[in-house]
């Protein structure tokens, strides 16, 4: 779902780049879908921290000097894929 675009921060550690343009990252949440060490590192980070974000989204990389924007959102990659194609 594409949402109001908020700046992310220093995240990048957490989240896997699956596809990139000029403009746009589509990023999924590292450990999600897998049975790992990483999933359970990012499982417990959240839990501790308590937050639950969705596994894949999508960032606007508009300058280098500054943090990227969040546009869209998705629980399953199905629904991310339609808002990277659109």
């Amino acid at each position: 779902m594409w949402v109001k675009p908020e700046e992310v921060g220093l995240s990048r550690p957490l989240w896997v780049c699956e596809r990139a343009n000029p403009y746009f990252i589509l990023q999924r949440r590292k450990g999600y879908g897998t049975k790992g060490l990483s999933s359970l590192f990012v499982g417990t980070f959240d839990t501790v921290f308590d937050t639950k974000p969705l596994p894949f989204r999508i960032l606007l990389h508009y300058s280098s000097n500054k943090n990227p924007l969040s546009v869209a959102n998705a629980f399953s990659k199905r629904d991310i894929m339609d808002n990277w194609e659109w």
